[in-house]
């Protein structure tokens, strides 16, 4: 015969307390805290929530619950003759970055060039991020927007990035050296 039992328990702050509880497996399935346990009054082990003993073929009649801490702690137990296990249902995501590829400018000095997110060299590849490094020890790059609206700089020997498939136009005033670096995904 299979004999369990399912228990909830508080054992109170620095407290002792018994249970005549028949067993050879025992499971802590939930603990508010770190807790002793002894089995026949064997010596305490800590326990905690997930933690098991399995003593088959042996068993005991007695379970002793000790609490060291300050603060009662509530635990539910499952004992019984026979192990028992949780799987928890489980979802595992899987994520993985999209295929891209990069593609480098050289080094350019126009005054002003305009990038406008797709790649027409691979059927209009969507632009992934943008990647713009100027070059000079002095003077700054303009990046303006679509429209037109400046609303970036470049400063000298810095490197300006960004995630947008947006037009963007690049102003160079001082006629400086930068390069700029795309990334573009897969099509």
């Amino acid at each position: 015969m299979i004999t369990t039992t399912y228990q909830s328990i508080t054992i109170p702050a620095y407290q002792v307390v018994p249970k005549a509880w028949s067993g050879s497996f025992f499971f802590c399935l939930s603990a508010t805290g770190q807790f002793m346990v002894s089995f026949d009054g064997s010596a305490y082990m800590e326990m905690g929530s997930g933690m098991s003993v399995d003593n088959r073929p042996n068993s005991w009649t007695t379970i002793t619950f000790q609490n060291l801490s300050a603060e009662d702690v509530t635990i539910d137990v499952y004992v019984g003759t026979c192990a028992i296990s949780y799987s928890p249902t489980t979802v595992n995501v899987v994520a993985s970055n999209a295929l891209t590829y990069s593609r480098g400018s050289g080094i350019l000095n126009v005054a002003t060039k305009t990038f406008t997110g797709q790649d027409p060299a691979n059927s209009n590849a969507p632009r992934k991020q943008i990647i713009v490094t100027n070059l000079d020890a002095v003077n700054a790059l303009t990046i303006q927007d679509g429209s037109g609206t400046a609303f970036a700089q470049v400063l000298a020997g810095q490197t300006w990035t960004v995630e947008s498939n947006a037009q963007f136009t690049i102003i160079n005033a001082a006629g400086i050296n930068y390069i700029v670096g795309e990334i573009f995904y897969e099509v």
